[in-house]
């Protein structure tokens, strides 16, 4: 493959102003024209000399200024970028291997960062996380993305450069991304062991099928990822060796690469007929995991790795860390627009609960990024560190924002199923009352309840269950009504991404199915009454309990994630003064609060409903959830923490007080000597 070398002959101060200063050769600046735009770095700034040491590839950074101009100006000649095959590495043998021009555009990499989050995404919407049980599974997938995205980023950050074979590769990956995605919607590794046909039911044979043909899939993915990967280390090793560069790095890479590609291999081609070998392929999997991170940290040790410049690293993860908060603005919009559109609560306390949630996310960007320099230099032990606190960091954060859409999921549609439960009976009431549907009462019900999907809609089963009550039409009018209230629930369950668990499940398909055996000789209907109405207020009761184990998390997560962003802070940076003390303690301080506000979730996770009372639960985080100040408590902490970081430094380490206390102090003791 031909090596193009295409180093300019003039420097160029940016790799992203290339393709816009081509533009600027022999054509007047836009700003000059403006007698307010100022001079340019390195311009010189005389009378009648403006221009003379102008270096004509610069970009006019002042151009934003609107000159005195028609609407529409001629549109500027430039030249199309003509990207070479593969670039040439510096022959610094201690520098960078890519001078700035020759990097890869940043929105490739930011394309890819998009990628990876919608895989995020796309993982959070099939496998809703509401109970703890889930969480092992959701973290191992979780592991499987960041480190597919580390070990990409370190080859990313050091090695891609702007041309035909690195855009070809990144198309590769992104496409093996996507698969991976697509796979991840029978990712459960608790259900990838083959059951044995007749052992177990028809729904959890198809789980276990999905479940393993996930777990293949994801496999195979990262075994070719790893070999693409590979091939470009080996590439990296070529051309290196050519410019006279040291390459015990990109070998070194290239070497773990092939050897976890085996393990991943192994891991996919493993049967999973037995629980043994289930946890094998599991083993193998994680293993080249913890390959690849080891690989990184041992070149770090070592001190061989191709040094990075020091923005380089911070943008990546602080794209990522943007991406990753804001799904929770994609999370909350889908709830927020189903609360308005369903069944519950459509006042004031939805609307501050939205308002609450947002400003849980502005506090948390404000404490990563208000204060985020990313050209701070940092040591690559430092970085290394950087990088570590990242991956729980992130974590944490989906977590939080798991737990918050469920707190607001639980505030909007908690009531909304009981809302749900609570028309029925009043439509019972109408019934037994011989009320007509054209009636204003009736009206209404069926406005409320026909936001729900149900078959047959709400008029023709109020016109079935009425003929029933009346004896015109054959059957039992409570029996078939309990029927009704089956769908009801489900369909609240839908309408608010509620999580139905198999025992409520079970329960409702039994309620759906109470009066297919009514015309059967010995049929009990007094029996059958009392069963449909005890599956109707259990399955209530645990399609509540379950929803509510989603919040379990909101306050241990919520004060990790503080924690972690003092620690992330405090790797980075060191602030000058007291500053660095007191913000860093506030912030560690605080997020242990948080972390402690956790044992709330201690104690019994009953819930108790009956049809014309309200829901009790016994858990004090359940309480706290359910009278709807949980997510305050988060917002007044994480805003204590932004105000007073900020009043800190606004009150006693203003530069101006102590360069006016130090300017007195020095005319004192001048005084003095006088």
């Amino acid at each position: 493959m031909p090596v193009i070398d295409r180093r300019p002959s003039m420097p160029v101060p940016s790799p992203l102003s290339r393709a816009t200063s081509k533009a600027n050769l022999g054509r007047p600046r836009l700003a000059n024209v403006n007698s307010g735009s100022g001079s340019c770095e390195g311009e010189s700034d005389g009378e009648g000399g403006e221009g003379l040491n102008r270096n004509p590839l610069r970009i006019d950074t002042h151009a934003s200024i609107a000159p005195v101009y028609p609407l529409i100006i001629g549109r500027r000649r430039t030249q199309y970028i003509r990207l070479p095959v593969l670039v040439q590495p510096l022959l610094n043998p201690r520098g960078s291997w890519l001078s700035p021009e020759d990097v890869a555009t940043p929105w490739l990499s930011l394309f890819y960062d998009l990628a990876v989050g919608a895989i995020l995404s796309a993982f959070n919407g099939s496998h809703q996380l509401q109970s703890a049980e889930n969480m092992p599974s959701y973290f191992a997938y979780y592991v499987i993305i960041v480190s597919l995205w580390t070990t990409q980023l370190h080859y990313d950050m050091r090695y891609e450069g702007d041309d035909v074979v690195h855009r070809v590769f990144k198309g590769l990956h992104l496409a093996l991304f996507v698969y991976i995605g697509a796979a991840s919607g029978g990712w459960d590794l608790s259900r990838i062991t083959v059951p044995q046909l007749g052992t177990v039911s028809g729904a959890d044979s198809v789980a276990a099928a999905q479940a393993g043909g996930s777990f293949l899939t994801v496999a195979i993915a990262i075994a070719l990822n790893h070999s693409l990967l590979c091939m470009q280390y080996i590439m990296v090793v070529v051309v290196g060796r050519k410019a006279g560069r040291p390459t015990a790095s990109p070998a070194l890479s290239a070497a773990s690469l092939s050897v976890t590609c085996s393990f991943v291999i192994v891991a996919a081609a493993i049967p999973a007929r037995t629980d043994g070998l289930a946890a094998a392929k599991i083993v193998f999997m994680y293993t080249s995991v913890l390959i690849d991170m080891g690989s990184i940290l041992f070149q770090v040790l070592w001190g061989v790795q191709v040094p990075v410049r020091w923005h380089r690293v911070a943008e990546r993860y602080g794209s990522l860390t943007l991406i990753i908060l804001g799904q929770g603005f994609s999370q909350l919009t889908t709830v927020f627009q189903n609360s308005l559109t369903g069944l519950g609560a459509r006042d004031s306390t939805t609307y501050a609960q939205v308002f609450l949630a947002i400003g849980i996310m502005y506090n948390l960007w404000s404490l990563l990024f208000s204060n985020f320099r990313q050209e701070v230099p940092v040591d690559a032990g430092r970085t290394w560190l950087y990088e570590i606190i990242h991956f729980p960091l992130h974590f944490s954060m989906l977590l939080l924002l798991i737990a918050v859409v469920n707190t607001i999921t639980i505030n909007s549609f908690a009531y909304s199923i009981v809302d749900a439960g609570n028309l029925f009976v009043t439509m019972l009431t109408y019934i037994k009352a011989d009320m007509p549907v054209t009636s204003p009462e009736v009206e209404q019900l069926a406005i409320e309840l026909n936001r729900l999907k149900t078959y047959p809609e709400f008029e023709q089963q109020y016109v079935l269950l009425q003929g029933m009550e009346n004896g015109t039409i054959a059957g039992d009018m409570e029996l078939e009504a309990y029927t009704y209230l089956a769908q009801l629930l489900y369909s609240a369950c839908q309408k608010s991404s509620i999580v139905i668990t198999s025992d409520a499940g079970a329960m409702l398909t039994a309620l759906f199915q109470i009066d297919q055996n009514a015309t059967a000789p010995g049929f009990d209907i007094v029996d059958a009454r009392a069963q449909a109405a005890s599956l109707g207020v259990d399955a209530l009761t645990s399609i509540i309990g379950s929803a509510l184990k989603g919040t379990m998390w909101l306050y241990p997560t919520a004060g990790t994630t503080l924690v972690l962003c003092a620690l992330r802070s405090m790797t980075r940076y060191h602030f000058l003064g007291a500053t660095h003390w007191v913000v860093h303690g506030l912030q560690l301080g605080v997020g242990s609060a948080l972390g402690l506000l956790g044992l709330l979730g201690i104690g019994s996770d009953a819930v108790t409903l009956n049809w014309y009372d309200k829901l009790n639960v016994y858990r004090p985080l359940y309480k706290v959830v359910l009278h709807r100040v949980a997510l305050v408590v988060v917002f007044v902490a994480y805003s204590l923490v932004v105000i007073g970081c900020s009043m800190w430094n606004q009150v006693f380490e203003r530069c101006e007080w102590k360069t006016c206390w130090r300017r007195r102090k020095r005319e004192r003791v001048e005084d003095e000597a006088l």
